[in-house]
């Protein structure tokens, strides 16, 4: 696996993968961003790792969803390096036929086990997750 980073400017620059498939890193100020910053990419990457993993799970099992969703939320330390301490990402299933309890597991299961993203991140990082299953 590899990416290229490339300059755009003091604060934006572009990743490319290696099928050539871009994504713009923005750390300008607020108000005149037009995409994440390296530490929400980094979130982004925590639920969309784990999300695939269940959701994958999920329709082997048969189990129908309309909306899935995750919200995280993030805290970093306030000296630098100012790396996350705490990362809290909430998973939301609309389903008529999921329940809680089966969501829960499969959200530790992907966590705990196959999320590579997470797996990777500093073990002093305090991650904790919950789950919402909505009747759709």
């Amino acid at each position: 696996m590899q990416v290229e980073v490339k300059y755009k400017s003091d604060y934006e620059y572009i990743s490319t993968d290696s099928l050539g498939n871009d994504i713009l890193i923005d750390m300008t100020p607020e108000g005149k961003k037009k995409s994440q910053t390296p530490t929400e990419l980094l979130l982004s990457a925590c639920a969309s790792c784990s999300m695939v993993d269940i959701a994958l799970i999920l329709k082997k099992r048969k189990k129908t969803f309309s909306d899935f969703r995750a919200f995280v939320k993030g805290e970093r330390k306030n000296e630098h390096p100012k790396h996350f301490s705490d990362i809290h990402i909430v998973y939301q299933c609309t389903s008529q036929n999921v329940q809680k309890s089966e969501l829960e597991k499969l959200v530790d299961l992907a966590v705990n086990k196959y999320c590579s993203v997470i797996s990777s991140l500093r073990q002093d990082i305090h991650l904790t997750w919950g789950v919402e299953v909505k009747e759709s």
